[in-house]
């Protein structure tokens, strides 16, 4: 499905969309990464 939707509208795309939607991705694995190794330290020091 996905691919279809990529082949019939990924021609139109221009630049700056290709780069914000990349960006989005990238930013927010960062920001659930970010969260993770919060979590991830906030455990640790409490069973310290």
């Amino acid at each position: 499905m996905f691919s279809n939707a990529w082949q019939r509208y990924g021609f139109f795309l221009n630049a700056q969309t290709f780069d914000y939607f990349f960006l989005n991705i990238i930013q927010r694995q960062i920001k659930s990464q970010i969260i993770y190794l919060a979590l991830y330290l906030f455990e640790y020091i409490k069973s310290t």
